[in-house]
């Protein structure tokens, strides 16, 4: 005899079946469309702020820039002069006998430059410095212009980073070393010397009998209007120009590793007591008289 098949018991009172797809295994996951949308979101935000604040920040710090300027006149005899100007665009020309000029521009946002003059016996020291430079205005936050007048016949020893130096009219000694800036060296009659890391040398009516001059990787175009004694320029990845006066001749060596060469054979004299050396590593050398091309 079979035995009576039982019905399931119903669900207890006040609680609901569950719905076909959840009486077994897992419910499925929620779409993360919403949180797709959300990193969206943020990403597109990061990236406005990297592209907006550097201008809103660079905006604001032209609207607090300031400047001052000044000049100051030292009466002593000064015999040698040493120039330490950073980033700051510097210029010397000659002056008064017996006084030395100096005059500054300043301009900063945040951290106001300083200039720092110190006399010691007849040596005068000049220091431009940048202390506590802020990043996020690098391009505005110190900036400064030096113009020194010197007397005739005053040694100099300067050395910049990445501002211009403008030397003209002066006869003294120069020595020069700089960073990544330009310099312009015009109508100098002492004896010079000068070292730069890149960026360009030029000369023009010099009438030094000595020069020695090196590059590392930036040109050199030097212009003379007296006839040099001696001139020794050395490049290591840029072109270096030599242009001497007409009728001068000159024992010439001028070579290049992987560049052109150029030598006017009318200047060469290998017997003549003046001499010309020119090299450089990847760049070409040119050596004619000047305005030649």
């Amino acid at each position: 005899m079979t035995a009576p098949t039982r019905d399931a018991a119903p669900p207890a009172a006040g609680t609901p079946g569950l719905p076909p797809d959840e009486s077994g295994g897992s419910a499925a996951p929620p779409p993360d469309r919403p949180r797709r949308r959300g990193v969206w979101i943020a990403l597109a935000a990061v990236t406005a702020f990297v592209v907006v604040a550097p201008s809103c920040l660079q905006m604001w710090g032209r609207a607090i820039r300031q400047s001052s300027e000044g000049s100051k006149v030292y009466r002593q005899p000064i015999s040698e002069i040493r120039v330490n100007s950073g980033a700051a665009t510097l210029a010397l020309g000659p002056g008064r006998d017996g006084q030395v000029t100096v005059r500054r521009q300043l301009r900063w946002s945040l951290d106001r430059p300083h200039v720092q003059v110190a006399v010691a016996g007849e040596v005068m020291t000049v220091d431009f410095s940048c202390e506590g430079r802020s990043q996020l205005f690098s391009s505005l936050d110190c900036e400064g212009d030096l113009d020194l007048r010197v007397p005739a016949g005053v040694r100099l020893r300067i050395s910049s980073g990445s501002g211009e130096v403008g030397v003209g009219g002066l006869s003294g000694d120069l020595d020069l070393r700089t960073g990544s800036g330009a310099a312009n060296l015009t109508g100098l009659s002492g004896p010079v010397h000068f070292s730069a890391g890149s960026g360009e040398v030029k000369g023009t009516r010099l009438a030094t009998p000595e020069l020695t001059g090196r590059i590392h990787s930036g040109r050199m175009d030097l212009g003379f209007a007296a006839p040099p004694r001696r001139v020794t320029a050395t490049s290591g990845s840029g072109e270096v120009r030599i242009g001497v006066p007409r009728g001068s001749y000159y024992r010439v060596l001028a070579r290049s590793s992987a560049g052109g060469s150029h030598v006017n054979g009318a200047l060469v004299d290998q017997d003549a007591p003046a001499m010309i050396s020119v090299q450089s590593g990847s760049g070409s050398t040119w050596v004619d008289y000047t305005g030649a091309g």
